[in-house]
């Protein structure tokens, strides 16, 4: 029994330490305190100043690319547009937040209209680990290669739906296949891997307890069926166990019915 307890082991082992390593989330800021937004729905401000015309078509998809998470316990949603400058915005001063800019002028808040889409800046924590605020910026600078106005809808949506991660206090995955995976050429069409479910459900988990009612409670405990339509519910619930009761009860009626020729006999 040793050596195959030895290979047993050298076996494992191996398998154990040649393994790939494993993808992992991460979180916005360097503390690991991160509690993300302390509501049960975030409104996402537009001003669309400089935006082209179909950005609130292309927001809402964005935002349905999470709120398709079915573990997600908060709702996003487009709210009213916003009038709040991008000076007030990065200045942390905007009454609405998070707020949604398409900049003219890129490089005039620090950022190189060549190579970025989009960006998500401005977060702020309270002292309790909620996030409070949060600013969306959209390249809309004439002439620059990375003007959302000249790129694929479907690339914007992706660059919107990985900000909007940002603005939610994701971080970036190693998942070369994750929304929050740094480089969107990576993907063809803004969807969510397993990393993003898992980091986006562990800052925000639906709690069906708590008021989310996932799944309108439980089909045994509603109560007394209010009407024939509704008896069936039983008789499928139970008929998974027929192939147990069956025996039992065709072993009675033999020995119903062999009584019951003893008894004529007699």
């Amino acid at each position: 029994m040793k050596p195959v307890i030895s290979v047993f082991f050298i076996t494992a082992s191996s398998a154990m330490f040649s393994a790939a390593p494993a993808f992992g989330f991460t979180l916005i800021g360097a503390s690991g305190g991160l509690k993300g937004w302390d509501s049960k729905t975030l409104e996402f401000h537009i001003n669309p100043e400089n935006c082209p015309d179909d950005v609130n078509d292309m927001m809402d998809k964005a935002l349905d690319v999470w709120n398709q998470i079915p573990t997600l316990g908060i709702q996003l949603t487009r709210g009213s547009d916003s009038s709040t400058t991008i000076g007030d915005a990065l200045a942390g001063t905007s009454d609405a937040t998070p707020t949604v800019h398409c900049v003219a002028d890129m490089a005039a808040v620090g950022l190189n209209p060549e190579v970025i889409p989009g960006v998500a800046t401005g977060q702020q924590v309270s002292a309790g680990g909620h996030l409070n605020y949060g600013v969306l910026v959209l390249n809309a600078q004439v002439g620059a290669s990375a003007n959302i106005k000249t790129l694929n809808e479907n690339l914007v949506v992706d660059v919107m739906a990985h900000e909007i991660g940002h603005i939610l206090g994701l971080g970036h995955s190693t998942d070369t296949s994750a929304l929050m995976y740094y480089d969107a050429s990576k993907r063809k069409t803004a969807s969510v891997s397993q990393d993003d479910v898992d980091g986006i459900t562990y800052l925000y988990a639906r709690d069906e307890l708590g008021g989310n009612d996932l799944f309108g409670g439980c089909a045994m405990i509603r109560g007394r069926p209010s009407s024939r339509a509704a008896q069936p519910d039983a008789f499928f619930l139970l008929l998974p166990l027929l192939p147990f009761f069956l025996p039992v009860f065709l072993s009675i009626l033999a020995s119903l019915s062999q009584k019951r020729r003893r008894m004529s006999k007699a």
